[in-house]
């Protein structure tokens, strides 16, 4: 039987966070993070925090990279211009209960999420040097559009929050996201619920993602129990980049 793999992720990466951000690489650190943890950069986070504007952000993003780190586009401003239409329940519902406003691709139609990408991939090339190869959109949610648009952009893959996605060799990979909600007190104690029952499913041979936030590095007990999951993934997965995994390695 093939071994089961895992995947390290931190979101909504940007100066905006820079304070929780450098708690959470702290925490990586102490954890003994060995395989380098992809990073989902917001280029102009909330229309109010664009890279170019943070050099020394911009500077500790590229040593991360040089590192080893996957930088991948995570939206552009991670706000939602607008929500479906509740004609299209489902979608409407997403928007309304997954995420706090920040659905940002949801709604998109095809020229508009290309227009979106395309920016916000180049500002990531001006600040890095290179462009990213992936996209995951704010809280998993992207339209048809935005799909049809990653294709033309020649984005490598995508991701959902069951599916890992390869544009390049049409394959999709079954790899849910376990991830946490640090937004208050209440969602973290129940986050904190969660991660054991995540514990109980790890016998079975299932690859995941474990995806984390800086709003998780709020809270003292969550911090605890991001830590215990993490080594108890260590203990029952084999870490490994988005590069490795897309290469089957």
């Amino acid at each position: 039987m093939r071994e089961a793999r895992a995947l390290l992720s931190l979101h909504d990466v940007t100066p905006a966070h820079e304070a929780r951000i450098e708690r959470a690489w702290r925490c990586f650190e102490r954890w003994g993070v060995a395989v380098p943890p992809a990073l989902l950069v917001v280029p102009d986070h909330h229309g109010s925090w664009p890279l170019a504007r943070h050099p020394a952000f911009v500077a500790w993003l590229r040593a991360r990279s040089a590192q080893g780190c996957a930088v991948l586009l995570h939206g552009y401003h991670h706000r939602a211009d607008e929500l479906p239409s509740p004609r299209r329940p489902g979608p409407w519902l997403r928007a309304r209960w997954l995420t706090d406003g920040e659905g940002e691709f949801l709604a998109l139609p095809r020229a508009r999420a290309a227009e979106r990408l395309h920016r916000g991939r180049n500002m990531l090339a001006d600040g890095l040097g290179r462009s990213p190869q992936g996209f995951v959109a704010p809280a998993w949610l992207e339209s048809r559009g935005t799909v049809q648009a990653l294709r033309s952009l020649g984005f490598a893959f995508h991701e959902d929050h069951l599916y890992l996605r390869d544009l390049r060799r049409g394959r999709q990979h079954f790899v849910p996201a376990v991830t946490f909600t640090g937004r208050s007190a209440s969602r973290a104690q129940a986050s904190v619920g969660w991660s054991r029952v995540v514990e109980r499913l790890l016998p079975l041979p299932f690859d995941l993602r474990f995806a984390l936030h800086p709003a998780d590095f709020d809270h003292d007990e969550l911090i605890d129990a991001a830590g215990r999951l993490f080594h108890a993934i260590s203990a029952a997965r084999r870490w490994v980049t988005y590069d490795d995994y897309l290469a089957g390695t």
